[in-house]
């Protein structure tokens, strides 16, 4: 048996996010290819657009960087975390 990810396109992060909220919104979207923007949609792309400029900044103790790339291989998953924030151990 092969491991996922060397004959199937990997999983966007964002299909399991949709899936997450509403597995119909999911399906609607990332199977069907069906899906229209509301004003709500809308409003949250305008506001996606400061996050996917990407960048980071440090606080004190923390470090939050903006659109960082994600993929894994043994999950078959890729995508871009609007914010990921780094905290020291």
């Amino acid at each position: 048996m092969e491991p996922a990810g060397e004959t199937e396109e990997p999983i966007p992060l964002s299909a399991l996010q949709h899936a997450v909220y509403c597995l119909r919104q999911a399906a609607l979207i990332h199977l069907e290819r069906v899906w229209a923007d509301n004003r709500f949609t809308a409003e949250g792309n305008v506001l996606h657009a400061v996050a996917d400029k990407g960048g980071s900044r440090k606080g004190r103790c923390t470090r939050q960087v903006m659109a960082l790339p994600l993929a894994s291989k043994r999950l078959n998953i890729v995508g871009v975390a609007d914010l990921v924030e780094f905290h020291p151990a």
